[in-house]
């Protein structure tokens, strides 16, 4: 007997790469290229990488977030396509 559950959870796990890019050709395409004007505002804003792991329920768990540094987290939070399923 075939599993409906486990098809929809293998289609699922294949829209999101393990970096958290999302893999749905033509997603990033409206998404304008980074330029040095903003890429040089998010160093400054005020944002605290671990209180947003402490927030986030991450510490304690693994520890990880997808994206290493305050830029790349922000930058994908508020920048780039997001898929909630």
């Amino acid at each position: 007997v075939h599993e409906a559950m486990t098809d929809l959870t293998k289609l699922m796990a294949s829209l999101v790469g393990v970096d958290g890019k999302i893999l749905i050709p033509g997603v990033y395409d409206d998404v304008d290229p980074l330029t040095e004007k903003e890429a040089s505002i998010y160093p400054t804003i005020d944002f605290d990488i671990e209180a947003y792991k402490k927030d986030t329920g991450v510490v304690g768990i693994s520890d990880k977030l997808l994206k290493n540094t305050k830029e790349e987290l922000l930058m994908s939070r508020w920048r780039e396509p997001t898929l909630s399923l």
